[in-house]
């Protein structure tokens, strides 16, 4: 083979191996077309631009609203949250964040304390792992969570190698149900920092009657506290602090005894716990059951106003973050929190809240 011919193989391979990877986006756009959004997002900002990154559930998005704390204060505090976001993830997640950003601060919500291996389902990692960049990390993240999963009963082993290649599971869009705008609207979509919107239950009134609280712990599975064991030894060896969060929401007895387990667990590993979910601290934050709530576990637009500015007054009180107004290189930040307003004033529009 001459030098000519090897440069063209070379090239071939290349341009093979970049429109797979594309492909691998396109297939399960149906599967992850919410999440998909949210890492898209992630990945398109500038380098250096998140001064803090919040991880955790659907307790932290549907919470914290990204663009209200920078309206308000000027930080730029990122939320990389998913639905179900499993604890094992965060450790890689971080590291992701890494490559391109340089946090002072991690937040971490400790609601995925309650998850355990058994029931485990396969769409909380693939909300992470589909969506992340082809690199060691992304397989690492993967492995670690299969370990997880196998320590009880679930199918989420089952077509180990598609959580590797995504277009394993999603090939059959192939068939007839793909068009223009799938190959169009991967880098098109609305981004918020993070914060999640839907026009049926943002804007919801779903009014909560109060539970028993209790301040007792119980156990964590031995797997998630394991989990949990590793992510704390991981933050040790992080140059930006770490601040464990617990939301406030409506739990009954067995899951609060397992979150107090998780958060005696972080203090007495030397990190801090903003505690939330109590009845006294739900007042201090100001938070009304019979309006600031779509459903049990989960604020509303109001609730969530609530929220983003108790934790942000507590963040810029506890912590040295600058005010990013008016810096051109946050420019994202104006614009993300001009189109927020606007639709939320869309959406109050159409709906009873006010």
């Amino acid at each position: 083979m001459t030098v000519k011919e090897k440069k063209r193989v070379i090239i071939f391979a290349a341009i093979l191996i970049l429109f797979l990877v594309y492909l691998l986006r396109v297939f399960d756009l149906e599967e992850r077309e919410r999440t998909s959004s949210f890492f898209d997002a992630f990945y398109a900002e500038k380098e250096n631009t998140m001064d803090a990154v919040y991880f955790g559930t659907s307790a932290a998005n549907r919470y914290w609203i990204p663009t209200e704390a920078y309206e308000k204060h000027g930080m730029t505090v990122y939320g990389l949250s998913t639905a179900s976001q499993p604890m094992v993830l965060i450790k890689y997640l971080i590291k992701e964040v890494e490559k391109t950003q340089d946090p002072q601060l991690y937040i971490i919500e400790l609601r995925s304390a309650m998850h355990k291996p058994d029931g485990f389902h396969e769409v909380f990692i693939r909300r992470v792992t589909d969506n992340m960049k082809m690199s060691k990390n992304r397989i690492d993240a993967i492995n670690a969570s299969l370990d997880y999963a196998a320590k009880g009963i679930n199918k989420v082993t089952q077509e180990r190698a598609s959580y590797y290649f995504p277009f394993l599971k999603y090939h059959a869009r192939w068939d007839g149900d793909m068009n223009f705008w799938d190959f169009t609207a991967i880098e098109t979509r609305t981004r918020y920092k993070g914060f999640w919107t839907s026009s049926k239950k943002t804007m919801r009134i779903w009014p909560q009657q109060e539970v028993e609280r209790t301040d007792k712990s119980g156990c964590m599975d031995d797997a998630t506290e394991e989990v949990l064991y590793d992510l704390l030894e991981f933050c040790d060896g992080l140059s930006a602090e770490v601040l464990f969060v617990v939301s406030p929401y409506y739990p009954d007895m067995t899951q609060q005894v397992m979150i107090n387990d998780a958060a005696e667990t972080v203090k007495q590993a030397g990190y801090p716990v903003l505690e939330m979910n109590t009845s006294e601290k739900m007042k201090e934050i100001g938070l009304e059951g019979d309006k600031d709530f779509y459903n049990s576990t989960h604020v509303n637009w109001n609730g969530a106003l609530k929220y983003t500015d108790y934790l942000s007054e507590y963040i810029n009180k506890n912590y040295d973050l600058k005010d990013r107004r008016r810096d051109p290189k946050y420019k994202s930040w104006d614009k993300a929190t001009e189109a927020l307003n606007k639709k939320m004033e869309r959406m109050k529009s159409r709906n009873d809240m006010k």
